[in-house]
C-alpha cells in the first residue's frame, strides 16, 4: 500500500508539473525595494516547522516594517501564529478543493509580490496549482531549478546544516544581515490561565520543586514512547526523587486514553496534563524547569523558552542527510540523545534510549 500511494504521488506530481508548472512572464530580475507583500507558504501542517520560522518572520518586519507579511497554513500549525504580531494575516487551507480556492482567490487578490516557499521535496498536484493561480510576482524556493514556475531557486547543500540556515539564506536576499536565531511562541491568556490553574492543583506537592515534563509523543512510531518505556521512566525518576514529572497527554493517542489511570500517580508527583491544543502544551513548557521529549514541535516551543531540554532523536549518522542536525534543538540549553544502534531489540528507535541515561541527564541538569 506505501508502494502505491508513494507511486500515485509520483504521477500526480507530474501531471501537475505539465500542467501547471509554466513561465507566466518572461525572467525578471529581483528588486526587493519595490515588494510591498510577501506570502510565506506553511501549509503542510507541521507545528515544529512553523515555530522555526517566527524568527524570520520578525526579521523581516523589523526590518521592514511597513511590508505586509501573509502566511498561508492550516489549522494544525495555525495556532502558533495566531497571536503573532509579525504577522499581518493569516490564510488557511482545508485539505477541501473548493474551500480552499476561496482561500487562494483572497490571496490572488492581495496580488502578493513575492512568495517564499522551502518545502525541499518536489510539489505536488494541488501544491502546484495553488502556486500557479496565486500567481505571485516573484516566486523564491529551495532545490526548485527544475521548476519553471520559480524565478530563483535556492541550491545550497543544507543537508547536515541546522533549518534555520535555510531561512538565513532567504533573509540576507531580502538585505537582511546577522539575523537574531530564536523563536517567538506568543501564548494567549486563556491557556496561560489554564495551565497555571492545572499547576495550583497539584502545588500541594510540586511547591518548591523542580518540574520534569515529559512528553511521551512524536509523528512516527519509531520516536514515540511506548507504555512501558513511559512507566519505567516514571518509576525512575520517582526513585531517584529528581522532582515533580508532568506527562503531556494528547486524548487522541490511544494508549495513553486506555491507560491514563495508570500513568498517574499523584502521591509520588506524577502528573497527567491533557493538552487542548498546542499553546497549552507551550504553556506548560514555558513552566516547567526540563523537558523531556523526542518530538521536535516540542524541541523547539522549548528552545523558544530557552529550557533545559533532552531531545531523543533517532540516529543518522550513517547517512547523507543528517536529520538530527537539521532538526536538532537551537537552544544552548539543550542536550541530544540519539537512538542506540547496538541495541538489538530495537533497529533505528528512540525505545532504544536507555532509560537510565536519561534520568542521569535529568540530573545533571537540575
Amino acid at each position: 500500500m506505501g508502494k502505491f500511494n508513494e507511486f500515485s504521488r509520483s504521477i500526480r506530481s507530474k501531471i501537475g508539473k505539465f500542467l501547471f508548472d509554466k513561465k507566466q512572464r518572461a525572467a525578471k530580475i529581483f528588486d526587493f525595494s519595490k515588494v510591498e507583500t510577501i506570502l510565506f507558504i506553511r501549509n503542510d501542517g507541521k507545528i515544529g516547522d512553523m515555530v522555526v520560522a517566527t524568527f524570520a518572520f520578525r526579521e523581516i518586519k523589523k526590518a521592514y516594517p511597513q511590508k505586509k507579511l501573509f502566511v498561508l497554513c492550516t489549522k494544525n500549525n495555525k495556532k502558533i501564529i495566531e497571536q503573532n504580531p509579525y504577522v499581518d494575516e493569516i490564510y488557511e487551507t482545508s485539505g477541501q478543493i473548493l474551500k480552499d480556492l476561496s482561500v487562494y482567490k483572497k490571496i490572488r487578490s492581495k496580488k502578493p509580490d513575492l512568495t517564499i516557499e522551502l518545502y525541499e521535496f518536489d510539489i505536488g498536484f494541488f501544491s502546484l496549482f495553488a502556486l500557479r493561480f496565486i500567481a505571485s510576482k516573484f516566486l523564491i524556493g529551495l532545490y526548485k531549478k527544475h521548476y519553471n514556475l520559480f524565478d530563483l531557486s535556492i541550491e545550497a547543500d543544507f543537508f547536515s546544516k541546522h533549518v534555520t540556515q535555510r531561512y538565513e539564506s532567504v533573509l540576507r536576499l531580502l538585505g537582511i544581515e546577522n539575523s537574531v536565531v530564536s523563536y517567538d511562541i506568543f501564548i494567549g491568556d486563556g491557556e496561560e490561565k489554564e495551565v497555571e490553574k492545572f499547576i495550583e492543583s497539584t502545588s500541594a506537592k510540586t511547591a518548591g520543586t523542580d518540574k520534569i515534563l515529559i512528553n511521551p509523543f512524536s509523528s512516527s512510531k519509531h520516536k514515540c514512547f511506548d507504555f512501558n518505556k513511559l512507566m519505567n521512566l516514571i518509576r525512575l525518576i520517582e526513585k531517584s526523587k529528581l522532582g515533580i514529572a508532568y506527562i503531556l497527554c494528547d486524548m487522541r493517542k490511544n494508549f495513553l486514553t486506555r491507560n491514563i489511570k495508570n500513568i498517574e500517580r499523584v502521591d509520588s508527583g506524577i502528573f497527567v496534563f491533557c493538552s487542548r491544543n498546542i499553546l497549552t502544551a507551550a504553556a506548560l513548557v514555558k513552566k516547567c524547569d526540563i523537558i523531556v521529549t523526542p518530538d521536535t514541535s516540542i524541541i523547539h516551543i522549548a528552545s523558544a523558552f530557552k529550557k533545559k531540554t533532552i531531545g531523543l532523536y533517532l540516529n543518522f549518522s550513517n547517512r547523507q542527510e543528517k536529520s538530527d542536525i537539521i532538526w536538532g534543538p537551537n537552544n544552548p540549553n539543550a542536550l541530544i540523545i540519539n537512538a542506540n544502534l547496538k541495541n538489538k531489540r530495537w533497529k533505528n528507535d528512540i525505545k532504544s534510549i536507555d532509560d537510565d541515561k536519561i534520568v542521569a541527564l535529568i540530573g545533571s541538569m537540575l
